[in-house]
């Protein structure tokens, strides 16, 4: 099978794949693999982003860090939208716990679907992310 190309897939935005789970579950090994079939992509470990933060960073379980973690993940999500915006097919693995529900990026609740049981499949600008849901793919807005 050879990779979806941005010719194939359209120039309105590439998609954003989450992948979730417990550490140690297998979500880079999985999200490494799937971003070398599509083309052109970007995989991003979500870890990363915290790492980044080099002084004053906080473990994201604790209560005090629920500012660092709307930051993050806000950061996180511009990321993963700009590249798709700019067609490139993004695919993010990182952990999603219960210091995640308090962040809502801009989302178009109306053009959300139901994907199974415990997913949620977003498409437009957004998606919103809260306790209990994963969001599976959604594609960034046409330019």
């Amino acid at each position: 099978m050879s990779p979806p190309s941005l010719e194939r897939t359209g120039p309105a935005g590439g998609q954003v794949i989450v992948l979730t789970g417990p550490p140690g579950a297998g979500k880079s090994t999985v999200s490494a693999l799937l971003a070398d079939r599509l083309t052109p992509s970007v995989h991003l470990h979500g870890d990363d982003f915290w790492h980044y933060i080099k002084q004053g960073r906080l473990p994201p379980h604790l209560p005090e860090a629920h500012r660092q973690n709307q930051v993050v993940l806000e950061v996180l999500v511009a990321a993963a939208f700009g590249y798709a915006a700019g067609g490139y097919h993004v695919v993010y693995d990182g952990v999603v716990g219960p210091w995640s529900p308090g962040v809502r990026p801009r989302a178009d609740p109306h053009r959300a679907r139901r994907a199974g049981p415990g997913r949620t499949a977003c498409r437009g600008s957004g998606g919103r992310l809260r306790s209990g849901r994963r969001v599976r793919s959604r594609r960034a807005p046409p330019r």
